[in-house]
């Protein structure tokens, strides 16, 4: 009887004792899984906070710089001495005095931009060209009718838009590399006739200093254009490549209460935050 009663009271105790132990455990991992909750939750929220205020200034940069362009676009819009050499039939005499007034044009218009080093190209339907450094952006003119840029800009005459370029060296003095365009066509209000398109460039490592001091390992910017086409960012590898799986990611973010998506990217977990800047998508 002793020895039964011994079994049945260290039986017992056994069940008491596997139940604190695994009642141990189970708050244990209960707490840590919290805690690590608690932090990734407390590390989003201040990774959130911090790329919000980069991208928000990122954004406020290009406004600027977008407001300048807008600002010369009007001023060549409205120019109808502009509307003039670039539509009429010229003598050899008639085009030289065009060009020379298209310079006083075009040097006042530059001035609205001065605060950023850009190249502003203007091309009339009667073939009269003008650049105001072709150096900046070495590109001819039948390569600019014939490119994307042009078929884009025309197929939407009514719309400023951004889109990439990539040139090559042309000489020792001036490296091409990539470039953002913004451009637009000319066009009479009542008929809707288009009589010139002009496009504004600037290096893509001259836009690039709106948010380079933003940027670091692991933390980047990414700028992609309505069609996916990433047009700056500090991964200069990425530059002039679509992207459709960044484009939805940014697309997802636009009904995101939270305001950030989780997803991969090449072939990494990344946390992404966006914000539409005209026509252009910034992704941290």
């Amino acid at each position: 009887m002793k020895i039964r009663d011994l079994l049945k009271h260290n039986s017992l105790f056994v069940i008491m004792f596997n139940f604190t132990i695994i009642s141990i455990f189970f708050v244990s991992f209960i707490i840590i899984w919290t805690t690590i909750r608690m932090s990734e939750d407390f590390f989003i929220d201040k990774f959130s906070i911090t790329n919000t205020k980069v991208i928000n200034r990122v954004k406020g940069d290009f406004e600027s710089f977008h407001s300048s362009i807008v600002t010369a676009t009007n001023e060549l819009l409205k120019s109808g001495n502009l509307k003039t050499i670039l539509t009429s039939e010229q003598t050899n005499k008639e085009r030289m005095t065009a060009y020379y007034n298209l310079n006083l044009l075009m040097e006042r218009v530059k001035s609205t931009v001065d605060g950023y080093d850009v190249s502003i190209n203007v091309i009339g339907k009667n073939g009269i060209s003008y650049s105001t450094d072709r150096t900046y952006w070495p590109i001819s003119d039948a390569e600019l009718k014939n490119s994307r840029i042009s078929s884009n800009t025309l197929d939407e005459p009514k719309k400023l838009m951004y889109q990439y370029d990539k040139r090559t060296r042309l000489n020792t003095n001036r490296i091409g590399g990539a470039y953002i365009v913004a451009s637009k066509a000319f066009m009479e209000r009542l008929s809707g006739k288009i009589y010139g398109t002009m496009y504004i460039a600037i290096q893509e490592n001259e836009f690039a200093k709106f948010y380079s001091n933003f940027t670091s390992k692991g933390n980047d910017i990414v700028l992609i254009d309505g069609n996916g086409f990433i047009v700056s960012s500090n991964r200069k590898e990425l530059i002039g490549k679509k992207d459709k799986e960044l484009l939805s990611h940014a697309e997802t973010l636009k009904n995101n209460t939270n305001h950030y998506v989780t997803e991969d990217f090449l072939g990494k977990e990344h946390i992404f935050f966006s914000e539409y800047c005209h026509r252009m998508i910034c992704t941290s």
